[in-house]
Protein backbone atom coordinates (compact mmCIF):
# COMPACT_ATOMS: atom_id res chain seq x y z
CA UNK A 1 0.00 0.00 0.00
CA UNK A 2 1.04 3.54 -1.08
CA UNK A 3 2.11 6.39 1.46
CA UNK A 4 -0.90 8.34 0.09
CA UNK A 5 -3.50 5.87 0.54
CA UNK A 6 -1.91 4.68 3.87
CA UNK A 7 -2.36 8.06 4.98
CA UNK A 8 -5.93 8.60 3.82
CA UNK A 9 -6.54 5.34 5.36
CA UNK A 10 -5.54 6.64 9.11
CA UNK A 11 -6.91 10.05 8.26
CA UNK A 12 -10.28 8.76 8.06
CA UNK A 13 -13.83 9.13 10.28
CA UNK A 14 -16.75 6.88 9.85
CA UNK A 15 -19.63 7.73 11.98
CA UNK A 16 -18.48 8.37 15.19
CA UNK A 17 -15.22 6.62 15.01
CA UNK A 18 -12.18 7.74 13.42
CA UNK A 19 -9.47 5.67 12.73
CA UNK A 20 -6.00 5.49 14.98
CA UNK A 21 -4.48 2.73 13.33
CA UNK A 22 -4.65 -0.17 10.42
CA UNK A 23 -4.54 -3.83 12.75
CA UNK A 24 -4.46 -6.20 10.19
CA UNK A 25 -5.82 -6.58 6.18
CA UNK A 26 -6.70 -10.40 6.36
CA UNK A 27 -8.69 -12.42 3.82
CA UNK A 28 -12.00 -10.84 3.53
CA UNK A 29 -11.88 -8.71 6.83
CA UNK A 30 -9.64 -5.05 7.47
CA UNK A 31 -9.90 -4.49 10.22
CA UNK A 32 -8.52 -1.35 12.50
CA UNK A 33 -8.42 0.41 15.50
CA UNK A 34 -10.97 3.28 15.96
CA UNK A 35 -11.74 6.08 18.14
CA UNK A 36 -14.68 7.71 19.29
CA UNK A 37 -14.68 11.34 20.73
CA UNK A 38 -14.49 10.37 23.99
CA UNK A 39 -11.55 8.49 23.61
CA UNK A 40 -13.26 5.14 23.65
CA UNK A 41 -11.52 2.14 21.40
CA UNK A 42 -13.79 0.08 18.86
CA UNK A 43 -13.04 -2.27 15.85
CA UNK A 44 -13.26 -0.80 12.37
CA UNK A 45 -13.99 -3.39 9.74
CA UNK A 46 -14.07 -1.86 6.20
CA UNK A 47 -14.70 -2.17 2.93
CA UNK A 48 -13.88 -0.28 -0.30
CA UNK A 49 -16.06 0.23 -2.89
CA UNK A 50 -15.23 1.83 -6.74
CA UNK A 51 -16.36 5.04 -7.64
CA UNK A 52 -19.53 4.94 -9.57
CA UNK A 53 -18.88 7.09 -12.90
CA UNK A 54 -22.14 7.49 -14.69
CA UNK A 55 -25.81 6.95 -13.34
CA UNK A 56 -25.95 2.87 -14.26
CA UNK A 57 -22.68 2.59 -12.20
CA UNK A 58 -24.29 4.66 -9.33
CA UNK A 59 -27.36 2.47 -9.51
CA UNK A 60 -25.87 -0.93 -9.43
CA UNK A 61 -23.24 -0.29 -6.50
CA UNK A 62 -26.50 1.27 -4.20
CA UNK A 63 -27.73 -2.14 -5.46
CA UNK A 64 -25.04 -4.00 -3.89
CA UNK A 65 -24.63 -1.11 -1.03
CA UNK A 66 -27.87 -2.68 -0.03
CA UNK A 67 -27.47 -6.25 -0.67
CA UNK A 68 -24.65 -5.53 1.81
CA UNK A 69 -26.71 -3.50 4.28
CA UNK A 70 -29.06 -6.52 4.43
CA UNK A 71 -26.38 -9.25 4.86
CA UNK A 72 -25.40 -7.49 8.14
CA UNK A 73 -28.99 -6.57 9.59
CA UNK A 74 -29.61 -10.60 9.10
CA UNK A 75 -26.33 -10.95 11.73
CA UNK A 76 -28.70 -9.26 14.26
CA UNK A 77 -29.78 -11.99 16.10
CA UNK A 78 -26.25 -13.88 16.18
CA UNK A 79 -24.70 -13.73 19.73
CA UNK A 80 -21.30 -13.28 18.59
CA UNK A 81 -22.09 -10.24 16.86
CA UNK A 82 -22.03 -6.58 18.34
CA UNK A 83 -22.57 -4.26 16.44
CA UNK A 84 -22.01 -0.40 17.55
CA UNK A 85 -22.79 1.29 13.93
CA UNK A 86 -22.53 0.38 10.60
CA UNK A 87 -23.05 2.60 7.31
CA UNK A 88 -21.24 3.62 4.13
CA UNK A 89 -19.12 7.37 3.82
CA UNK A 90 -18.18 8.56 0.16
CA UNK A 91 -14.62 9.27 -0.12
CA UNK A 92 -12.66 12.47 -1.74
CA UNK A 93 -12.11 10.50 -4.20
CA UNK A 94 -15.37 8.98 -5.52
CA UNK A 95 -14.70 5.40 -3.38
CA UNK A 96 -17.52 4.35 -0.94
CA UNK A 97 -16.37 3.73 2.18
CA UNK A 98 -18.20 0.95 3.70
CA UNK A 99 -17.47 0.25 7.80
CA UNK A 100 -18.74 -1.80 11.04
CA UNK A 101 -18.14 -0.60 14.26
CA UNK A 102 -17.66 -3.18 16.74
CA UNK A 103 -16.62 -3.11 20.57
CA UNK A 104 -12.92 -3.38 21.22
CA UNK A 105 -11.38 -6.39 22.00
CA UNK A 106 -8.17 -7.08 24.57
CA UNK A 107 -5.17 -8.39 22.36
CA UNK A 108 -6.80 -6.80 18.99
CA UNK A 109 -3.67 -4.85 18.63
CA UNK A 110 -2.02 -7.90 17.94
CA UNK A 111 -3.95 -9.32 15.14
CA UNK A 112 -2.05 -11.27 12.34
CA UNK A 113 0.92 -12.07 14.83
CA UNK A 114 -1.30 -14.67 17.01
CA UNK A 115 0.84 -18.03 17.68
CA UNK A 116 0.99 -20.69 20.35
CA UNK A 117 4.24 -22.29 21.96
CA UNK A 118 4.02 -25.77 21.68
CA UNK A 119 2.09 -28.38 19.78
CA UNK A 120 -0.07 -29.53 23.19
CA UNK A 121 -1.31 -25.99 22.92
CA UNK A 122 -1.77 -25.94 19.07
CA UNK A 123 -4.32 -29.16 19.60
CA UNK A 124 -6.31 -27.48 22.23
CA UNK A 125 -6.56 -24.09 20.04
CA UNK A 126 -7.52 -26.30 17.27
CA UNK A 127 -10.11 -28.34 19.65
CA UNK A 128 -11.24 -24.53 20.92
CA UNK A 129 -11.77 -23.44 17.40
CA UNK A 130 -13.62 -26.48 16.05
CA UNK A 131 -15.99 -26.08 19.72
CA UNK A 132 -16.96 -22.68 18.40
CA UNK A 133 -17.43 -23.27 14.60
CA UNK A 134 -19.84 -26.58 15.78
CA UNK A 135 -21.99 -24.04 17.99
CA UNK A 136 -21.97 -21.35 15.00
CA UNK A 137 -23.23 -24.24 12.71
CA UNK A 138 -25.75 -25.37 15.02
CA UNK A 139 -27.16 -21.52 15.08
CA UNK A 140 -26.87 -21.84 11.37
CA UNK A 141 -24.25 -19.32 11.47
CA UNK A 142 -21.25 -19.90 8.71
CA UNK A 143 -17.62 -17.44 9.47
CA UNK A 144 -16.34 -16.95 6.32
CA UNK A 145 -13.65 -14.03 7.65
CA UNK A 146 -12.10 -16.89 9.97
CA UNK A 147 -8.23 -16.81 9.50
CA UNK A 148 -5.28 -16.64 12.07
CA UNK A 149 -5.06 -13.32 10.97
CA UNK A 150 -8.50 -12.58 12.84
CA UNK A 151 -7.57 -14.80 15.86
CA UNK A 152 -6.70 -13.71 19.51
CA UNK A 153 -5.27 -16.23 21.40
CA UNK A 154 -4.47 -15.14 25.17
CA UNK A 155 -4.93 -18.57 26.12
CA UNK A 156 -6.89 -22.01 24.47
CA UNK A 157 -9.73 -21.26 26.91
CA UNK A 158 -10.16 -17.61 26.04
CA UNK A 159 -9.35 -17.27 22.10
CA UNK A 160 -11.36 -14.51 20.33
CA UNK A 161 -12.65 -14.56 16.68
CA UNK A 162 -12.39 -10.57 15.42
CA UNK A 163 -14.39 -8.97 12.92
CA UNK A 164 -17.91 -8.96 11.39
CA UNK A 165 -18.26 -12.80 9.80
CA UNK A 166 -19.80 -11.36 6.34
CA UNK A 167 -18.95 -12.84 3.40
CA UNK A 168 -18.72 -9.66 0.79
CA UNK A 169 -18.72 -10.78 -2.70
CA UNK A 170 -15.76 -9.04 -4.92
CA UNK A 171 -18.14 -6.75 -7.55
CA UNK A 172 -17.32 -3.18 -6.30
CA UNK A 173 -14.99 -3.69 -3.97
CA UNK A 174 -11.63 -2.28 -4.59
CA UNK A 175 -7.73 -4.37 -3.66
CA UNK A 176 -8.08 -2.63 -0.69
CA UNK A 177 -9.65 -5.55 0.35
CA UNK A 178 -7.70 -9.02 0.13
CA UNK A 179 -9.60 -11.65 -1.35
CA UNK A 180 -11.49 -13.96 1.22
CA UNK A 181 -10.47 -17.49 2.26
CA UNK A 182 -12.56 -19.34 0.29
CA UNK A 183 -12.39 -24.02 -0.19
CA UNK A 184 -12.61 -24.92 -3.57
CA UNK A 185 -16.12 -26.03 -3.43
CA UNK A 186 -16.59 -22.47 -1.87
CA UNK A 187 -15.02 -21.14 -4.81
CA UNK A 188 -16.90 -22.79 -7.34
CA UNK A 189 -20.22 -21.44 -5.51
CA UNK A 190 -19.25 -18.25 -5.33
CA UNK A 191 -20.01 -18.52 -1.52
CA UNK A 192 -19.25 -19.57 1.73
CA UNK A 193 -20.50 -22.96 2.90
CA UNK A 194 -20.49 -24.47 6.68
CA UNK A 195 -18.00 -27.64 5.12
CA UNK A 196 -15.14 -24.22 4.30
CA UNK A 197 -15.49 -23.19 7.62
CA UNK A 198 -13.74 -26.74 8.78
CA UNK A 199 -10.78 -25.69 6.00
CA UNK A 200 -10.40 -22.79 7.14
CA UNK A 201 -10.12 -23.87 10.75
CA UNK A 202 -7.09 -25.92 9.42
CA UNK A 203 -5.36 -23.34 7.89
CA UNK A 204 -5.63 -21.12 10.46
CA UNK A 205 -3.85 -24.02 12.81
CA UNK A 206 -1.33 -24.93 10.60
CA UNK A 207 -0.18 -20.95 9.90
CA UNK A 208 -0.76 -20.52 13.75
CA UNK A 209 1.76 -23.93 14.45
CA UNK A 210 3.83 -22.90 11.58
CA UNK A 211 6.83 -21.82 13.68
CA UNK A 212 6.84 -24.82 15.78
CA UNK A 213 8.39 -27.18 12.38
CA UNK A 214 11.40 -24.40 12.21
Amino acid sequence: MGKESRTAELDGRYGAHRVVQSLVRAPGAWLVEGQDDEGGRCILQLARCKPATDPDAKRDRTEYVEMIQAATRSLGDDPDVELLAHGAAEEPDGSLMLYWAMPWVDGADKLGRADVDDPGSLMAVGASLLGRIADRHDRGRISPTLTEQTLVVPSVDAIALVGLPIHLPPGWLTSDLPSPRLAPEERERSEPHFSGDLWRVGRAIRALGAHLLD
